[in-house]
C-alpha cells in the first residue's frame, strides 16, 4: 500500500476551518497514487480597508450614507447571523465613521442580528462577527422569531409580514449581508436579509408557499424573491451593503446602495465567479463546509451541495469542525421526525386544496419511482481544526469519522481493487456554484496535482 503524503502543489494549498472560532488553516494528506483535484473559485484579491470605505462612499441609486441618515435618532443596522460568513466587522467600522459624520454617535446605533429561526448566538460569537468597536459601543439586539414581533401587513402572495419591533421603531434602516448560493432562493442577499427578522409564521409561509429556486440559479423572477422584495419594501429596507468573500472569508467585492438597483448584477457576478465544474465521474468527492462549518445544521444545509451531484457509487466526504455542536433550525431540525406532521400542516395552511393535492401527488410519485437509495455510501464527516468537538447526534445518511486516516481507509474499502482513485475537492462548497457542462475528465486532468515524492504521514 502506498504511503500518505501532504500535497505540495498550488492546487493543494491549505484549506480553512472553524469560521467564527480559531479560523485556522489545515492540510489533507492523500495517498501518492491518487489523482487529486481542488477546484478553487476565481475570486479577485481581498479588498483593503481603504477600498471598502471607497465602496461605501460610492452608492448605487442612493445618496451618501451621511446624507441619508442625517437628523435620524434611531438608526438600525440589520446584519446576517453567524450562519453566514459575512465579515461584518470590516464593514461596520467605516459605516460607524460615516454615521458619526452625520452626527450619530455609536451608542445611538442599534445592531439587529437577523437570526431567522436559528438559535441565538452567544455574546462572544457576536463580538467576533461585528468586531470589538461595535460590540463595545453599539446596542446589539438578537432577533427572536417568537417574541417582540409586529404584524404590519400582507404581501400579494398571502405572506403575513410579522417583523421584529426594532424595525418598526427605527427611523432609518441599513442592512449588511452577502450573496451566497442556497436552494430556496437561488442566491441569498438583497431582500432575503429581511427574512431573518421576521416571525416564524412569516418565515414558514415563505418556505412552504414557494417552490425552491435551486442552488445558485438565477432567481430574479422567482416567486420567493418577489415575495421577499415586497416584504423589504414594506419594512423600508432599501439601503444595503452587499459583501462577497473569497475561500478564506475575506471581502473581495463590496457594493452599497439601493439593492433593487444592483442586486441582479451581484447575483450574476457571484454565479460567474464561484462557478466550478460538477463532480462528474470522480470516485471521491470532498466538500469543505467552510465558511459555514460551525454547526452540523449549517454544514448540512450549506456544505453538501456538490456531494448531491456525485455519481451513485462515489465516496463522499464533508469537512466541518462543528465546533458549536449540532446547531438548530426552527423549521428544518436535524433529526426530529415529529416535525413531519407540522410540515404537512404548514403546507396545507398556505395552499389551496388543489395546490396541496398536487404537491401530495407529486411526493407520492417520487416515492413510488424510487428503486433504492440514491447513493451507495453515507457521507463521511471529518472534523478538522483544533477547537472543541462537542458530541453530535446521529443523522441518517452520515457517519462521523474518528480521524483522517479512518476516512482514507473507508474510501479504500468502498473502492476495492482500484489503485488510482480520482478525487475532486471543493475548498469552500457553501460559496460555490456547480456547472455540469465542462467535461469532468478534462477538468480533472487540468487541475490534478502533479506527482510528488512520497513521505510519511
Amino acid at each position: 500500500m502506498s504511503s500518505i503524503h501532504p500535497p505540495e502543489s498550488r492546487t493543494m494549498r491549505a484549506l480553512r476551518t472553524e469560521r467564527w472560532h480559531s479560523d485556522e488553516a489545515f492540510q489533507l494528506a492523500w495517498p501518492a497514487d491518487w489523482s487529486v483535484s481542488v477546484l478553487w473559485p476565481s475570486t479577485p484579491p481581498p479588498l483593503s480597508a481603504e477600498q471598502i470605505t471607497a465602496a461605501l462612499r460610492n452608492p448605487v441609486g442612493l445618496g451618501p450614507i451621511a446624507d441619508l441618515c442625517r437628523g435620524k435618532r434611531k438608526p438600525l443596522v440589520i446584519i446576517d447571523d453567524l450562519s453566514r460568513p459575512t465579515p461584518t466587522a470590516s464593514i461596520l467600522d467605516p459605516l460607524l465613521d460615516d454615521l458619526k459624520a452625520a452626527g450619530i454617535a455609536p451608542d445611538q446605533v442599534t445592531i439587529l442580528v437577523a437570526t431567522g429561526t436559528h438559535p441565538p448566538p452567544s455574546d462572544e460569537s457576536i463580538a467576533r462577527k461585528i468586531g470589538p468597536t461595535a460590540a463595545r459601543d453599539c446596542r446589539v439586539v438578537v432577533h427572536l422569531d417568537s417574541v417582540n414581533c409586529v404584524h404590519i401587513g400582507t404581501t400579494r402572495f398571502g405572506t403575513p409580514i410579522i417583523v421584529d419591533r426594532e424595525v418598526v421603531d427605527a427611523d432609518w434602516l441599513i442592512g449588511i449581508g452577502g450573496v451566497y448560493p442556497n436552494n430556496t432562493a437561488g442566491f441569498g442577499g438583497g431582500s432575503k436579509l429581511a427574512l431573518g427578522i421576521l416571525a416564524r409564521e412569516s418565515i414558514a409561509h415563505l418556505h412552504e408557499k414557494h417552490r425552491p429556486a435551486g442552488w445558485g440559479r438565477d432567481n430574479g423572477s422567482h416567486s420567493f424573491r418577489k415575495d421577499l422584495d415586497e416584504i423589504a419594501a414594506a419594512i423600508r429596507l432599501t439601503a444595503l451593503i452587499t459583501v462577497h468573500v473569497d475561500e478564506e472569508a475575506r471581502p473581495v467585492r463590496v457594493v452599497f446602495g439601493d439593492h433593487r438597483a444592483y442586486y441582479a448584477e451581484e447575483a450574476r457576478w457571484a454565479a460567474e465567479t464561484y462557478r466550478v465544474a460538477a463532480p462528474g465521474d470522480a470516485d471521491v468527492v470532498v466538500a469543505n463546509a467552510y465558511p459555514n462549518d460551525s454547526t452540523l445544521v449549517t454544514a448540512r444545509h450549506k456544505g453538501l451541495a456538490p456531494l448531491r451531484l456525485a455519481r451513485p457509487d462515489a465516496s463522499r466526504v464533508v469537512l466541518a469542525s462543528c465546533h458549536l455542536g449540532p446547531g438548530g433550525h426552527g423549521l428544518f431540525p436535524l433529526v426530529d421526525r415529529r416535525t413531519l406532521l407540522q410540515r404537512i400542516r404548514r403546507k396545507a395552511s398556505v395552499m389551496s386544496l388543489s395546490q396541496f393535492a398536487a404537491v401530495v401527488a407529486g411526493g407520492v410519485r417520487q416515492r413510488l419511482a424510487k428503486k433504492g437509495p440514491r447513493f451507495a455510501w453515507p457521507v463521511l464527516l471529518y472534523r478538522p481544526g483544533s477547537g472543541p468537538k462537542p458530541d453530535l447526534p446521529r443523522v441518517e445518511g452520515m457517519e462521523v469519522a474518528p480521524s483522517w486516516q479512518a476516512v482514507i481507509a473507508t474510501i479504500r474499502a468502498q473502492h476495492p481493487g482500484v489503485q488510482r482513485l480520482r478525487v475532486v475537492v471543493y475548498p469552500c462548497a457553501p460559496l460555490q456554484v456547480f456547472d455540469s457542462s465542462p467535461s469532468p475528465a478534462l477538468v480533472l486532468a487540468a487541475h490534478a496535482a502533479p506527482a510528488v515524492k512520497e513521505s510519511q504521514p
